[in-house]
């Protein structure tokens, strides 16, 4: 889903008064709670509050208004464009920034909408006939070299169509949001156009690689230099392998 939305400014802290304000922007995630046949999610959340009066402007969406109770808790609900999402119900606390998604296009997988700590960024990647946001997220200091070493963009080729992969927000030290994009392909001679995609995945490390899989297929993504990864994507029916350039 494509839910995957730099820093965290706040002014005042007068809580039940006019005078309090504060703005964020968040990243949407799997819950922790979520079964593992969730897809992973993904978007950059823009969130303010005046007030008893908070604004949220979802990935690709409008923005949307609700009131804050005296408590900081709300609850506010809109119909998503992106496809598969279906009715998103926001609710959480202002205070904690707590916020939480329940989507009828996923009823079982819950989402949470995750604060972006300091120095990320929210970014957009155009490859592949495709177009992504996704968030970038620095490594905190002391954190292992290899979240570094993969973030950010890279785009390639694979043995039929362009392919691109992105390296995001970091779940954990050993977990990273990972966006694959196949480009379409040509079968009989070119008259038919096959394939082509965008799929969203949580990889985790393995030593010099990353490994993703989405519940359909699996990809392998090995840092072969700083400007190189190659990768290999096997599902039931074939096979894939390429080379990807960091951008």
């Amino acid at each position: 889903m494509v839910v995957r939305l730099v820093a965290i400014g706040i002014v005042g802290m007068l809580w039940g008064s006019s005078a309090f304000a504060q703005s964020w922007q968040g990243s949407v995630a799997l819950a922790p709670n979520a079964p593992s046949s969730c897809p992973a999610g993904s978007g950059i959340f823009n969130i303010s509050v005046n007030g008893s009066v908070i604004s949220v402007t979802p990935p690709q969406a409008q923005e949307q208004r609700g009131t804050v109770g005296a408590d900081g808790n709300f609850t506010l609900a809109y119909q998503s464009p992106l496809a598969g999402v279906g009715h998103v119900t926001v609710s959480g606390n202002v205070q904690s920034k707590d916020v939480r998604l329940a989507l009828s296009g996923v009823p079982n997988c819950p989402f949470v909408v995750r604060p972006l700590p300091a120095g990320a960024q929210a970014k957009t990647l155009k490859a592949c006939g495709r177009s992504t946001t996704y968030t970038l997220v620095p490594p905190e200091p002391g954190a292992p070299p290899k979240l570094a070493a993969f973030a950010g963009a890279w785009v390639g080729n694979m043995a039929l169509a362009c392919a691109a992969a992105v390296f995001g927000q970091p779940q954990d030290p050993d977990a990273v949001d990972v966006i694959l994009i196949v480009g379409k392909w040509s079968a009989s001679g070119g008259a038919t156009s096959i394939g082509g995609g965008l799929y969203r995945m949580s990889g985790k490390f393995a030593g010099d690689r990353v490994v993703a899989s989405d519940g359909r297929f699996t990809s392998e993504f090995i840092l072969r230099s700083p400007g190189e990864i190659a990768f290999n994507s096997t599902s039931s029916f074939q096979t894939n392998s390429g080379l990807l350039k960091r951008q």
